[in-house]
């Protein structure tokens, strides 16, 4: 089993990445399961049980790619950054990394990479308008500078966290550019990268 984990912050082409990357390989005849993770639930025991659950048993399923939408360090960044949480140590990644690394022939980790501009923004915009019809232009807007905090100290978080952070390899790690994501190329993981 192959794997990729592709990280970046909210609105900058994680999604259709994934989509596209899947539509490709399945094209090929590849067995293909996205997973994608999301925040600590009220149920969870460790703030890596999200991580081990899904994985524990992930080689038994016969998936030639398996393909995360986020992963740990997505976890130790906001969990302590929205939810308020105590910041979680780095050796809680390790585990995961570990069994991820064990269980996958290869193993790819591409951060999309992309700095705020107006697509971001009018993205995000667009969204907490979606969300709260109702609100005001004020409050949209802050919303909106909020999200552009977030954004920056996530990547300030992460390319940390990918340098001297992670047990994977460097040479595993990859980044792609997410202004490629503003166009109307259909981009995969694949192409990026000129993979076979």
């Amino acid at each position: 089993m192959e794997t990729i984990i592709v990280l970046g912050a909210d609105r900058v082409g994680k999604t259709t990445m994934i989509r596209n990357t899947k539509k490709l390989l399945e094209s090929f005849g590849s067995s293909v399961l996205v997973a994608h993770f999301s925040g600590i639930d009220p149920s969870h025991h460790s703030p890596i049980q999200q991580f081990t659950d899904s994985l524990s048993d992930v080689n038994s399923n016969g998936i030639d790619f398996l393909i995360l939408d986020r992963f740990v360090s997505d976890t130790l960044f906001y969990e302590p950054y929205r939810a308020k949480m105590p910041p979680i140590p780095h050796e809680y990644s390790y585990e995961v990394e570990s069994l991820l690394l064990s269980c996958s022939s290869r193993l790819d980790l591409v951060l999309i990479e992309h700095e705020w501009n107006s697509d971001i923004e009018n993205r995000h915009r667009e969204e907490i308008i979606e969300q709260y019809p109702k609100a005001s232009h004020y409050w949209v807007h802050s919303q909106v500078k909020k999200r552009e905090i977030e954004h920056r100290e996530y990547y300030k978080f992460t390319k940390e966290y990918l340098r001297s952070g992670t047990i994977i390899p460097q040479e595993n790690i990859h980044t792609m550019d997410g202004h490629l994501y503003d166009s109307s190329v259909t981009l995969s993981y694949c192409d990026g990268l000129e993979l076979p």
